[in-house]
């Protein structure tokens, strides 16, 4: 499958020397629009693919029991599943051949279908195997990234929740924070540009000291007053839950931490 991540990992192996690429995909016209008669060759049945050394399989959840059912019995390498919320025991039910089975999934979102190896330097997979980790390990050295093992009772959903909210929730704060800069008169047809060094700031503070130790703002200086006027300021009903909700994580964070007034912001923050 050529969607972003598919595309991610076509144009990472293009920089691997020694290394012929075999690529199906349901819509054609994506696969002829990167195939090149030298090191990339179009599959137009899934069934004739069988002297390879390894299978990508990087669709949808919904379509990958589908494709491992059409996987020739005669294949014999490593067929590895790009997926958060696969079950491992249930993809093995569905293997029709001897190959060993990878379940891997990259903690990292890939939105530019032009990015390629250096999408992966540095992130992390989570992976579960049938037979061999060996693929995986050679797939790390080659594009300098790193992989944990986790076991049958690795809870899939939660571990794609926690992604999820690392990235997507993100986007969704820095939308909400931009339009409030805008509301507040700060106005700029690229207004979220202002927030990139508080974003970068925040991360490497987070890389260097932690989470708790990250945390700044009117919580930690147990300043009560400017918590009422951001909830009175907030017009949008969903925005002031948000807003409430996430000083509430807030609070319980540093509620060991002997912060004057915290129980007049614990009173604001749960509307009483």
């Amino acid at each position: 499958g050529l969607g972003k991540l598919g595309r991610t990992l076509l144009n990472a192996y293009l920089t691997v020397d020694n290394v012929n690429i075999y690529i199906y995909d349901r819509d054609r016209t994506k696969v002829s629009n990167v195939i090149d008669n030298k090191k990339v060759f179009p599959i137009y049945k899934i069934e004739e693919v069988q002297d390879v050394d390894a299978i990508f399989i990087t669709v949808v959840d919904n379509k990958i029991i589908s494709i491992m059912s059409k996987i020739n019995e005669s294949f014999d390498g490593d067929t590895i599943i790009m997926s958060a919320c696969m079950n491992m025991e249930e993809l093995v039910k569905h293997k029709n051949n001897d190959s060993n089975l990878l379940l891997m999934h990259p903690i990292q979102t890939f939105s530019d279908t032009n990015s390629g190896r250096e999408a992966f330097k540095g992130i992390y997979f989570t992976v579960e195997y049938s037979d061999s980790i060996a693929f995986i390990i050679n797939f790390c050295d080659t594009f300098e990234c790193n992989y944990t093992i986790v076991k049958s009772q690795f809870n899939r959903i939660n571990y794609h929740l926690a992604c999820l909210i690392a990235s997507n929730f993100l986007v969704i704060m820095i939308k909400i924070a931009s339009d409030m800069l805008n509301d507040s008169g700060l106005s700029d047809d690229n207004i979220e540009h202002y927030l990139y060094p508080i974003i970068d700031k925040t991360i490497m503070n987070i890389k260097t000291n932690g989470i708790c130790e990250s945390l700044t703002g009117p919580a930690m200086r147990g300043d009560h007053n400017i918590i009422k006027k951001h909830i009175e300021s907030i017009n949008d009903d969903d925005i002031k839950a948000i807003y409430k909700l996430v000083m509430k994580k807030n609070l319980e964070l540093i509620k060991d931490n002997d912060i004057e007034n915290y129980e007049k912001m614990e009173k604001l923050i749960n509307g009483k």
